[in-house]
C-alpha cells in the first residue's frame, strides 16, 4: 500500500523546486546560545563524592557508635512519666471491624433476568383517562394576570445602548 503515482509525483516535483530555493540572510542574530552564569562566578567540584567516601570509610565506626549511644537519664525519666499520664479512652468510636456479617449470604443479582424479560415482553398498554394531574399552576380567582414588561425594558436598553454607541462606530 503506498501513494497514488500522481501524488509521488506531485511531492517529487515539489521537493525539487523548494531545494533550489536560498536562505535569506538575517540581519539581526538573537543568539541566546551563552550561558546565564557570569564570568567572574567560579564552580568547584562538589564535595559530595569526598563526603560520601569518608562515610563508608567510616561505616564501621558510625555503626558502632550508634550502638553505644544511650538516653539520657532525663530523656527515659520523661518517656516513664509520659507513659504514666496516658489514660484509656472510655468511648471509642472503631470503624474498622467489618459492616457484612460474618455467615452473610450474597444471592446473585436477578436484574439481568429481569431486564430479559422486559426486553422480549409484548405488553401493550392501555390509555389513562382519567389522571388526578395537580402539576398545572393554581392561581386563585380574582387575581389578575399582566404581561411582565422585562422584555420591554430589555430592548429599551438595547435601543438606547445602540444610540449612544452610534457615534463612535463611524
Amino acid at each position: 500500500m503506498g501513494l497514488p503515482t500522481h501524488v509521488l509525483a506531485e511531492l517529487q516535483q515539489r521537493h525539487s523546486v523548494e531545494s533550489h530555493r536560498e536562505l535569506r540572510h538575517v540581519e539581526t542574530i538573537n543568539d541566546r546560545s551563552a550561558p546565564l552564569i557570569d564570568a567572574e562566578v567560579r564552580i568547584g567540584e562538589s564535595a559530595h563524592r569526598a563526603l560520601l567516601t569518608e562515610i563508608q570509610r567510616k561505616a564501621s565506626f558510625i555503626s558502632h557508635f550508634a550502638q553505644r549511644i544511650k538516653l539520657s537519664s532525663a530523656v527515659s525519666a520523661g518517656l516513664a512519666d509520659a507513659r504514666q499520664r496516658l489514660r484509656k479512652v472510655p468511648n471509642v468510636n472503631d470503624r474498622s471491624e467489618p459492616l457484612i456479617p460474618e455467615g452473610a449470604t450474597v444471592r446473585k443479582s436477578v436484574a439481568p433476568q429481569v431486564f430479559a424479560e422486559l426486553s422480549k415482553s409484548q405488553v401493550v398498554l392501555r390509555h389513562v383517562e382519567n389522571t388526578n394531574d395537580r402539576s398545572a399552576p393554581r392561581i386563585e380567582e380574582g387575581v389578575a394576570l399582566r404581561h411582565d414588561g422585562r422584555s420591554a425594558l430589555f430592548d429599551e436598553l438595547k435601543r438606547k445602548a445602540a444610540a449612544a454607541a452610534a457615534p463612535f462606530l463611524r
